[in-house]
């Protein structure tokens, strides 16, 4: 029996999927902040200055992944919802990040 067919058989419930990586292919934070790098607030631009924030963010997580987590909220800081969903939308429309079929599939499947 395929894990698949094991997981449907079992009684409704809730189950949590990861989105990056997982729910989509792609990582939309990281899509999200590239949108948002030509008017970082000024503590972010403090960290990542200006003439290549995302390049130093790169370093930055590849040397300390939390510290650029924290960079990553700065960055974000202040946008309403309303942006939030409008920049997300840009990038699945623009491709940056897209579905992963089967697993929405998998996620719709067993929300029944």
């Amino acid at each position: 029996m395929s894990l698949l067919s094991e997981l449907l058989e079992l009684p409704p419930g809730e189950a949590i999927f990861d989105m990056d990586g997982t729910l989509i292919r792609g990582d939309i934070g990281e899509s999200v902040m590239r949108r948002c790098f030509g008017h970082l607030p000024p503590r972010a631009r403090s960290v990542l200055g200006t003439e290549n924030p995302w390049k130093v963010y790169e370093d930055l997580a590849a040397r300390d992944f939390c510290e650029a987590g924290d960079v990553a909220a700065l960055a974000l800081a202040g946008l309403r919802v309303q942006e939030v969903e409008a920049l997300v939308e840009t990038c699945l429309q623009e491709g940056d990040v897209s579905f992963n079929e089967p697993v929405v599939a998998l996620a719709r499947a067993l929300s029944v």
